[in-house]
């Protein structure tokens, strides 16, 4: 095996983890980003791996000039690198037990290498004409900003939300250090009780909220759209009114017959759902603020501590909801970008993209 350094194993590691582990590719793309270097063969590919995966077997030479992580023994970069190439899923405390090597050494290693711990995504399953209606709806989008970058600016995103008395938060990161099990947050799931509730976002607003009595249908829905949406819109201004798209999903409350006669009134030409003006995607929560951001944002305040009552739950939705300033929601709104990566990818799922 030639006689590379360190610094230039360290290369060929990360590089055969970028290739998949394919000895053959790692080798090409070696020898067309580093030309000057020795000419590398699958072969020598697959004796470097096999050599790093025996922790300890390279020679490395004492350099003072080295960064503090590295000093005395850059074997351990090479060892972390490898694990981690090795198996792109394994856990720092994984790699630890490997090497036996201090938790903190393998998050600087990583850090000053530029690797990260990306988290997992999780998106809906898309199937049948998903792909095609997605795309075709944003061709329309990119179509209407294209001819008013400020089109956004008027269209009213909505949508509704359950929240449960048994709802909780992601506890991967939340601990309770006791001698005596506390119950913390214990619930009793027999007598679970739940909230509807209507929320829309306008030009960096929020549109309420609004809680429905009792189960969610059409009827109800009904009554909210004829006789309580244009009480919630009336601190918008009349340009923006006159003008205002409105959005919703293709949800069975939003199906009924009468509710389409009554949007086609309210806003002629100028609503998006199931059999609107323009057809709202059905699973496209990446393309709306209010799934991709407004509710689990809410939820993780409103769920930090156990609900006592529906009045307590609806006091802390309704606080969660003021909290939240116009910058906030301009800052997280990337509605434009995001539909621009769904044309690209023509209709798929892009998140991981973002």
């Amino acid at each position: 095996m030639a006689n590379y350094n360190n610094s230039q194993i360290v290369d060929i590691l990360i590089t055969f983890g970028e290739c998949g582990k394919n000895a053959a590719e790692t080798a090409r793309v070696l020898n067309e980003r580093y030309p000057d270097r020795h000419r590398h063969s699958a072969r020598s590919i697959l004796r470097i791996i096999s050599r790093a995966r025996q922790f300890g077997t390279l020679q490395v030479r004492k350099n003072r000039q080295r960064s503090h992580y590295e000093r005395g023994n850059e074997t351990n970069v090479v060892a972390v690198l490898t694990a981690v190439n090795l198996d792109p899923h394994i856990s720092i405390r994984r790699i630890s037990e490997q090497t036996q090597l201090p938790f903190s050494l393998i998050q600087r290693i990583l850090k000053h290498r530029r690797y990260h711990a990306y988290h997992v995504n999780l998106n809906q399953e898309l199937h049948g004409t998903d792909f095609q209606n997605r795309t075709n709806f944003c061709v329309w989008a990119w179509h209407m900003v294209e001819q008013n970058l400020q089109f956004f600016h008027t269209v009213c995103f909505s949508d509704e939300a359950t929240f449960k008395s048994n709802g909780c938060v992601n506890r991967h990161n939340m601990h309770y250090w006791s001698r005596e099990n506390p119950h913390w947050r214990q619930i009793d799931n027999q007598r679970v009780w739940s909230i509807n509730v209507w929320c829309g976002i306008l030009n960096g607003h929020i549109i309420g909220p609004h809680f429905f009595d009792g189960t969610l249908n059409g009827a109800t829905y009904y009554n909210f759209l004829e006789n309580h949406l244009s009480l919630l819109i009336e601190d918008v201004d009349l340009h923006t009114r006159g003008q205002m798209w409105f959005q919703q999903d293709g949800a069975p409350a939003h199906s009924i017959r009468a509710l389409q006669i009554l949007l086609n009134q309210k806003y002629p030409h100028r609503w998006i759902g199931r059999k609107g003006s323009v057809a709202w995607p059905p699973r496209s929560p990446d393309l709306t603020l209010l799934d991709y951001f407004l509710w689990g944002y809410v939820k993780s305040i409103v769920y930090s501590e156990p609900p006592t009552t529906r009045d307590n739950m609806i006091v802390r939705i309704t606080e969660a909801l003021e909290n939240i300033s116009s910058e906030v929601l301009r800052r997280v709104d990337h509605l434009t970008h995001r539909i621009h990566l769904c044309r690209r990818v023509q209709g798929q799922n892009f998140e991981h993209l973002l």
